[in-house]
């Protein structure tokens, strides 16, 4: 099972624009952290990369030490593990609200998941509001 976290946009957008953050390792970070960086619109953290992956270059060059390759590849292997959060981050600055943290095998499921709970809390709102 994967964890979902639901980001629920401000309150000025519609609702069709919840976002779910699957919160766990991603193999295409590790792969392509660059690419994966910019398609999730990380701008800073894709500066800061090629920043790191060019300072790192520099200096195992300057030095003469062998390590290049694993010190590059801790650094996409910090994008895969740290990815996630930083989209979270994002969106937190951007307005969006955490309204759930979901256990779902996948994006459906976990879709599925958050309807079923906003549905049932909207019928316990509705009783309530009746009673």
């Amino acid at each position: 099972m994967t964890r979902f976290v639901v980001m629920d946009p401000p309150s000025r957008r519609p609702a069709a624009e919840t976002v779910f953050v699957r919160d766990r390792f991603s193999w295409l970070a590790l792969l392509f952290p660059f690419v994966w960086l910019l398609w999730n619109r990380l701008w800073l953290a894709t500066i800061g990369f090629v920043a790191a992956s060019a300072a790192v270059a520099f200096a195992f060059r300057a030095f003469g030490s062998g390590y290049t390759q694993f010190a590059i590849l801790a650094l996409c292997a910090l994008v895969a593990l740290e990815g996630p959060a930083w989209r979270l981050a994002k969106l937190r600055r951007l307005g969006y609200t955490e309204a759930a943290i979901l256990n779902a095998d996948s994006l459906d499921d976990a879709e599925r998941i958050y309807a079923c709970l906003l549905y049932t809390s909207d019928a316990a709102d509705e009783r309530a509001s009746v009673d």
